[in-house]
């Protein structure tokens, strides 16, 4: 029924209805990343041991275990670093606080991507992308090429009277 009303409109107004729909979408990607989010734990152990069963699995006993060793280390330093907050603001900043210390960041956000910058990045800061995945929000650095494990965020408890903006 709504493919045969959409038919009958002429193209002009379907596009401006296309349009409005995808700016609809992308705002209300926008809003639902507003807030505090935290590195979520949980999520990210679960990532590495899916991806250590994948990629370790021919290896034999000795190099997997030698191996698995190696990647929850990391894991652990990654928790140890990343554990924090980062805070979204409606306009288009974002203040992260972890062990590195404080950061301010520049998001913004086209087709279901995030993408962070620094506000005062040196040469080795990278940008961050981003992508929400029902209510995770996945971070990962902007580097072509070499592909990473993204960092699983989840949104962080509201306190009472908190406001996500």
């Amino acid at each position: 029924m709504i493919i045969r009303r959409l038919r009958r409109l002429p193209l002009p107004a379907l596009l401006l209805a296309t349009c409005i729909g995808l700016a609809a979408t992308s705002a209300r990607a926008e809003a639902s990343l507003l807030g505090t989010w935290v590195l979520d734990e949980a999520a990210l152990r679960a990532d590495v041991d899916a991806v250590v069963a994948e990629q370790f699995q021919t290896l034999p006993t000795d190099a997997r275990a030698q191996a698995e060793q190696a990647m929850r280390a990391e894991v652990d330093r990654i928790v140890q670093t990343a554990a924090g907050t980062i805070q979204f603001r409606a306009d288009g900043t974002a203040t992260s606080v972890s062990a590195a210390g404080l950061s301010e960041w520049v998001w913004t956000s086209n087709d279901g991507v995030v993408r962070l910058e620094k506000k005062e990045a040196l040469v080795s800061d990278v940008p961050l992308l981003g992508t929400i995945v029902n209510d995770a929000l996945y971070l990962e650095p902007d580097v072509a090429g070499e592909p990473g494990l993204p960092l699983p965020l989840k949104r962080a408890p509201s306190a009472p009277g908190d406001d996500r903006g």
